[in-house]
């Protein structure tokens, strides 16, 4: 069922004749959406990509803007309507779907995966599924294994070439459970999970029981590089003093990455935090579970997220990288504020970004920041 957001936004379009066109921007332009749009300044152009930012609070988005150029041979400029692969901030998605499973009794956290993967070599009958979900399995990424058989992420892969991959790797990184080191393998494998316990693949899957409850309606799990994607951006990657397109033909990359979205659809996503409608409240608390490892320290990932703090406040966050695009969620639940950071160019460093922004509007309530980065930039703001 689809809910109502108490968005009111106040929509509008900010007229930039000396760039050559018209920017739409949803909030309030005031001293701290200036000082955002200066932490942008670099991309607020027509002949570069760059990124959209969105700032949510309570449900309501309270700035949303694009910089940059969306499509560069077609002069698309970025907006919050702008499509963007979000990379690996997907996986707080897959563990969701995962978590809905185990609310169904139809698996747990605790099962073996060699019980739904029997094609896994016998050192896997000890790999759980939380293991996978927190990155504790030792199970090596299949994006470094293929590397080192020399194979490019800009060719043709799909999801059988991942489990060949992952299949056929003769052990673990290191003893199951000792250690946390992130692994790609883990969430491909609960992507394939997702379809082998639902009899749906997770684009499905996440369409029936995540994105369309939640009215994501420009947001999708995407398992054919070759789809036509309304409003998507093209990814980059500087060549030269300019710029090339970076892209990938891969396939079936759901569960560790492959989300699209705009960061004005992901507004609802964040509110879903708060006012849990997919899962409920038990489904946000799982998330938030942080790994334990078999000498019972605690690690800061969680379920798809990282779970710590920054500059004394507490922060669930995750970043995302895959071909020509770059992305950054930073969530304080405390603050009750959220930042995304989306961007079409492999070198735009989206995290160092949404942190700024962050600062924009918490910095006050933050602990001083030794380094003085983010107050810098603020202090060169208009």
């Amino acid at each position: 069922m689809m809910r109502r957001l108490p968005l009111l936004l106040l929509v509008f379009v900010l007229a930039l004749p000396a760039r050559g066109h018209a920017q739409y921007v949803i909030g309030t332009r005031d001293s701290l959406s200036s000082r955002v749009d200066a932490v942008f300044r670099v991309f607020d152009r027509v002949d570069s990509p760059g990124c959209a930012v969105g700032v949510y609070r309570d449900g309501r988005i309270l700035y949303a803007r694009g910089y940059g150029m969306a499509n560069l041979e077609l002069g698309v400029p970025n907006s919050p309507r702008t499509v963007f692969d979000i990379g690996s901030v997907s996986k707080e998605f897959t563990a969701s779907a995962v978590l809905l499973l185990a609310q169904e009794g139809k698996l747990s956290l605790s099962d073996d995966v060699r019980k739904y993967f029997p094609e896994m070599p016998p050192y896997a009958a000890q790999v759980t599924i939380r293991n996978l979900l927190n990155h504790t399995s030792g199970i090596r990424d299949y994006f470094t294994m293929m590397g080192v058989a020399g194979r490019s992420t800009e060719a043709t892969g799909d999801t059988l070439d991942f489990l060949r991959v992952i299949t056929r790797s003769a052990t673990t990184n290191f003893p199951i459970g000792s250690r946390y080191l992130y692994s790609n393998s883990g969430f491909a494998l609960l992507g394939q999970l997702v379809y082998r316990v639902s009899g749906k693949p997770l684009p499905v899957f996440l369409k029936e029981r995540v994105l369309g409850p939640l009215g994501m309606t420009d947001s999708r799990s995407l398992s054919d590089h070759a789809a036509i994607i309304p409003n998507r951006a093209q990814g980059y990657t500087p060549r030269g003093s300019a710029f090339a397109i970076a892209a990938s033909m891969f396939d079936g990359t759901g569960g560790a990455g492959s989300m699209h979205t705009t960061v004005e659809d992901f507004l609802h996503w964040d509110h879903n935090w708060d006012d849990p409608i997919v899962g409920g409240k038990a489904l946000v608390d799982s998330l938030q579970v942080r790994g334990k490892l078999t000498n019972d320290s605690t690690i800061s990932y969680a379920l798809g997220v990282s779970v710590d703090t920054y500059r004394g406040l507490r922060l669930i966050s995750h970043g995302g990288s895959w071909a020509g695009y770059r992305a950054h969620y930073l969530r304080f639940p405390e603050q009750h504020l959220s930042v995304t950071a989306f961007c079409n160019l492999t070198t735009s460093g989206p995290d160092t970004l949404a942190q700024k922004v962050a600062t924009v509007y918490l910095g006050p309530r933050m602990s001083a920041d030794t380094t003085g980065a983010w107050e810098v930039a603020l202090t060169t703001a208009p």
